[in-house]
């Protein structure tokens, strides 16, 4: 079996629609914001959820609560 092309981590199975591999990439940059987590440059941080459940999502959310209050008007 040959290896999946896709970059990922070992702990998670591969899906292309999730950011599954914690490279950070970036380069260098006079930007003033380039050294920010979420900057072009390099800040050695994984921006995106690596584990767990996203509890907000757990109940309503926000949209779907301002969709049902514009339905009953």
């Amino acid at each position: 079996m040959e290896p999946d092309p896709r970059p990922g981590e070992d702990d998670v199975d591969r899906d292309d629609a999730q950011a599954l591999t914690r490279a950070t990439g970036g380069g260098g940059s006079d930007e003033p914001d380039a050294s920010s987590t979420t900057g072009t440059g390099d800040s050695a941080e994984f921006v995106g959820r690596v584990a767990g459940q996203d509890v907000g999502y757990a109940e309503e959310t926000g949209a779907e609560r301002r969709a049902a209050v514009e339905q009953d008007e």
